[in-house]
């Protein structure tokens, strides 16, 4: 028997009580499920999570889906900005209770017009557990698998501090900030940004842009509309004065026991000298004599980047899970999908 699936958008600032507490339960039986590396949050965090938008991934549509009035799944789209714009980063998470029986497929085939609506080309998917429910059902329904990641976590109570006693390599100091790079900074930042460009990133359709010193003011802004907070610390060179290694971490005020770590590059000129490992150790440093509430700290690496996942284990991370990520061309998947 088919199922009816009515999907509609969902606006968390604007969501009547009982809906927040069926999508939380949902979303919660998912998570135990699904993710058993994340720590699950209470309801008033995640509510306050819900309203925070992921930094640095452009605007954000949510959607739900119910079935004779029940609440069954979820959907939040990141519509991804500059030369991502034909990218639209989907998530679609289903009620345990209500998989295998047709409630993705209907979400996803609900929402493909309306991404397309919005000169979005590719839907992407990522981080979803190697072999799970999650890949299988992406597998079946027309996407293909378009990288190879591994998520790591660092439990701060269980890893032993000296990992991060690391020396300073010989002609570099240390910077950091959070929030706004320094006006003599921020140009060679900008440009030791772009060092990303050649970290593995499998077949993604996600491209790393051109950083410039107006990129990073506009990145920032919007990490303060957000109201997130990121820290950076980088190398500098005694001798050019220029960054030559570069780490990012995200604060979320929803979640003050927790952290994400971004992106961490050298410029391919510096490399070898283990300025990556320094910045990463220094930021750890940092940011527990700032913030001792920190447990735990979460990155995702591609499965090919041997090197840094070697740096983050150094410092106590440890791999959580396997993860991939899936792609499929828009027009493609309505065609497969009716």
């Amino acid at each position: 028997m088919t199922v009816k699936i009515e999907v509609e958008p969902f606006e968390p600032d604007q969501a009547a009580a009982e809906d927040l507490t069926a999508l939380y339960e949902l979303s919660m039986a998912a998570v135990r499920l699904d993710r058993p590396d994340l720590v699950v949050p209470g309801y008033d965090d995640w509510v306050a999570g819900l309203r925070q938008p992921a930094a640095g991934f452009g605007p954000r549509g949510s959607w739900v889906a119910r079935c004779d009035g029940e609440l069954v799944a979820k959907a939040v789209v990141y519509f991804l900005p500059g030369e991502n714009e034909h990218l639209a980063l989907t998530e679609i998470t289903v009620a345990p209770q209500r998989r295998r029986a047709g409630v993705g497929t209907a979400v996803l085939r609900a929402l493909l017009p309306e991404l397309e609506a919005r000169g979005r080309k590719v839907v992407e998917g990522w981080e979803l557990s190697k072999g799970g429910v999650g890949e299988q059902w992406a597998l079946a329904v027309g996407l293909r698998i378009s990288k190879s990641t591994i998520s790591q976590t660092l439990a701060v109570r269980d890893t032993d501090p000296t990992l991060w006693d690391v020396p300073a390599p010989e002609g570099f100091r240390v910077a950091e900030w959070a929030g706004s790079a320094p006006d003599e900074l921020v140009t060679s930042y900008a440009h030791a940004l772009f060092a990303m460009h050649d970290a593995p990133a499998g077949d993604s359709e996600y491209r790393i842009g051109e950083w410039t010193a107006e990129r990073i003011r506009d990145a920032e802004a919007r990490h303060r509309e957000q109201n997130v907070v990121q820290r950076v610390v980088v190398a500098v060179s005694e001798a050019t004065g220029e960054v030559a290694a570069l780490t990012q971490l995200d604060l979320y005020t929803a979640y003050p026991e927790w952290a994400v770590q971004q992106d961490t590059a050298v410029i391919p000129a510096y490399r070898g000298k283990g300025l990556g490992r320094w910045v990463k150790a220094h930021m750890l440093r940092a940011l527990l004599a700032e913030r001792p509430s920190t447990e735990k700290i979460y990155t995702n690496v591609n499965a090919d980047n041997e090197h840094m996942i070697r740096v983050n284990e150094q410092i106590g991370f440890t791999t959580s899970r396997s993860t991939v990520g899936v792609s499929a061309e828009i027009a493609e998947l309505r065609r497969l999908l009716g």
